[in-house]
């Protein structure tokens, strides 16, 4: 069976950083982007998501390591507030936009 994902995340799993009920995840980003670089990255991260095609999908493991936490948990608030046609791969290693 297909999966879609690449060899290199299999066996991998990211899903540790999605969101959940905890909020100190922000003040550690905010301490270490700065609040404007923290905002710029949301928005870069919504409007690439946004601009997502349906059937396609962004590669976590493409964004630098360091980011891919943060992004992670950007994408969880964006399906989470605004778009239910976004989906992450059981593994969090792909973003997807729904094909229908």
């Amino acid at each position: 069976m297909e999966t879609g994902l690449s060899t290199k995340a299999e066996g991998l799993n990211l899903s540790g950083f999605r969101l959940d009920e905890r909020s100190d995840w922000v003040d550690r980003y905010i301490d270490s982007l700065g609040l404007s670089g923290f905002q710029d990255y949301r928005q870069k991260t919504y409007s690439a998501l946004e601009s997502l095609k349906k059937g396609h999908y962004y590669d976590v493991l493409a964004i630098e390591e360091n980011k891919q936490e943060l992004f992670i948990k950007f994408c969880c608030e964006y399906i989470r507030y605004y778009d239910g046609d976004i989906y992450m791969s059981d593994n969090y290693t792909q973003v997807w936009r729904n094909k229908l």
